[in-house]
């Protein structure tokens, strides 16, 4: 079931609201990404969405809807092409989001399915746990 969890937010994505949206583009572009990344089935999606959340990383790097967005991004690229890189820096994204907003559902998603890709199941339920009883 986690497993299921896990994958149903890196391939098909599921409707985590945000508790908060900042002024300036940075929520624009994460919007922007999500919606890329919702339609999973144009190829070139996945690329277009990760550049626009790299780019509302870099318009606000403290906004953790773009961290986690990003995080969730690799890990649906990981999913596809499988490069440790990938997966190392959907880690460090998805900290980063539950860093600076731990009470973001889509962090802990995040943090959990990157936690589920590296093997790390008990990690992984608890932070999903948590997302659950978040959203």
């Amino acid at each position: 079931a986690l497993a299921a969890l896990a994958l149903l937010v890196v391939i098909g994505g599921i409707g985590l609201v945000w508790k908060r949206k900042p002024a300036g583009s940075a929520h624009t572009l994460v919007a922007q990404g999500r919606k890329l990344l919702d339609r999973y089935d144009v190829p070139e999606n996945l690329e277009r969405a990760k550049q626009l959340l790299r780019d509302a990383v870099a318009v606000d790097g403290n906004y953790a809807p773009a961290r986690a967005a990003l995080a969730i991004a690799l890990l649906r690229e990981h999913g596809e092409q499988p490069r440790p890189e990938l997966l190392v820096e959907a880690r460090r994204e998805s900290a980063k989001a539950v860093a600076l907003d731990g009470n973001l559902a889509l962090a802990r998603v995040a943090k959990g399915a990157s936690l589920v890709a590296s093997g790390q199941r008990e990690e992984a339920e608890k932070e999903l746990q948590e997302a659950m009883r978040l959203d």
